[in-house]
């Protein structure tokens, strides 16, 4: 039942609608339908059967084979749903909306990289070369079809009363460039070269102030994730009180931007580094609960969101693939975690990652041009179906030296964005502006 009722909710939130739970014979005055037994002859019922494997599947740790898909018809495609119905109804998307923003496929699935993430190489996204298909949205989408023909109401959210929007984040993983790492070249006998660059600006400070200043020229703001600590060597620790830093901070509030924290590669699984973390953060900040995402994307089912609950983070955006850009939970939309252990939503929102600029340059080496062209893919799906591109990029984006070309594939991003009419701002932003639409607006 738990699970039924927060796939019904998350359907139907993106419609504007809240539900009322009532027993099957409550449903005279019409509704949605969902159960093992035969749905209502109402006019105004929608009917979904829950078969018996399906029960069982969900009551067994496994996952789905590619040849269980059934298909629903929208936009002139045919949109796979893992979970088929009765031979005379439609198939489940309840049962399919679950198996994804509950993140099933990874609680089923013990293979994981390196660094302990979920794989897009294992996910079903791959296996079925869909990573831009954002099918919870679109079983949505198609559900509010029914529902329209049923004469009931439906209102799909919107952005600021724009019909999509985007997210533009910045993980600051090194506040500067350390002078170690610019002699490097000392091992290589490049001697001049390396004494070159010490005369010159520090490569990822200025990063941090073209980033804010393109933005600002823009009329926009942004999520920047700052550390608090550093807890192995996949970190580069940072002081936050340094006057340069604390002044950047300062004027990154001042003027509408938001400050989420990033915490350590450790941290995620880690209550004591995770509260100490962000209590370094908030002692220069203030507070900063709103927004946090994971280094490294790392992530483990229960434990990373139940500690962020616990921390009192309303939103995360962690859930995106690292290796591809794409829709991990098969959505661009916010929606409530889910604990599975627990079989309970949590106090938790997440704001899905859709592409990163690590994913394009480094795991898919891509060129300047093929990347813009992938941004602009993620923004047509997110489009599509009226939802938010949350787009990360690091302050090495305006590092000529080591990543030519990345500043500018950043900039396309932000004018495509604008000119294709999406509402643009923080996490925080755009989270607030996700709503129903005005009687103006209608």
């Amino acid at each position: 039942m738990a699970k039924a009722q927060y796939a019904i909710d998350a359907l139907l939130y993106g419609l504007g609608i809240t539900p009322t739970w009532v027993e099957k014979d409550g449903l005279s005055q019409g509704g949605i339908y969902y159960g093992e037994e035969p749905g209502e002859d109402a006019d105004q019922v929608f009917s979904i059967r829950l078969r018996l494997d399906t029960l069982v599947f969900f009551s067994e740790r496994r996952g789905l084979r590619n040849d269980e898909m059934a298909f629903i018809e929208w936009d002139g495609e045919g949109w796979p749903v893992p979970f088929g119905s009765d031979a005379n109804g439609p198939p489940d998307i309840i049962a399919a909306t679950f198996f994804w923003l509950s993140g099933w496929q990874e609680y089923s699935t013990v293979e994981r990289d390196e660094h302990g993430r979920f794989p897009y190489s294992a996910s079903l996204q791959s296996k079925l070369g869909i990573p831009l298909k954002p099918l919870v949205d679109v079983y949505r989408l198609w559900l509010g079809s029914q529902l329209k023909r049923l004469g009931i109401s439906v209102q799909k959210r919107m952005w600021n009363e724009k019909t999509w929007s985007v997210a533009m984040t910045h993980d600051i993983d090194f506040a500067e460039t350390r002078k170690r790492s610019r002699l490097k070249s000392l091992a290589r006998g490049e001697v001049i070269h390396a004494f070159a660059n010490l005369g010159k600006r520090n490569p990822r400070r200025a990063s941090l102030n073209r980033l804010k200043a393109a933005e600002v020229a823009r009329k926009i703001t942004a999520t920047y994730f700052f550390k608090g600590g550093a807890s192995s060597p996949e970190d580069v620790d940072y002081d936050l009180k340094k006057p340069w830093l604390r002044d950047f901070l300062e004027g990154l509030i001042a003027s509408g931007f938001e400050v989420g924290l990033h915490p350590s590669y450790a941290a995620y699984d880690h209550p004591t580094r995770l509260g100490a973390e962000y209590s370094a953060l908030a002692s220069v900040v203030g507070s900063c609960r709103n927004s946090v995402r994971t280094h490294f994307l790392r992530w483990v089912q229960p434990t990373t969101p139940r500690l962020l609950s616990q921390e009192g983070f309303h939103v995360d955006s962690s859930l995106g693939f690292s290796q591809h850009e794409g829709f991990r939970r098969a959505t661009c939309h916010p929606f409530r975690l889910f604990d599975i252990s627990a079989n309970q939503p949590l106090d938790l929102w997440e704001l899905p990652l859709a592409v990163m600029d690590t994913t394009l340059f480094g795991h898919r080496s891509l060129s300047v041009e093929d990347a813009i062209s992938q941004i602009q893919a993620v923004f047509d799906s997110v489009k599509r179906v009226g939802g938010c591109a949350v787009v990360l990029w690091h302050n090495t984006t305006h590092d000529k030296e080591a990543l030519p070309g990345q500043a500018l594939v950043f900039e396309n991003s932000l004018d495509s964005a604008m000119v294709e009419g999406a509402c643009i701002g923080s996490l925080n932003d755009v989270m607030q502006h996700y709503s129903a639409p005005s009687a103006a607006g209608r």
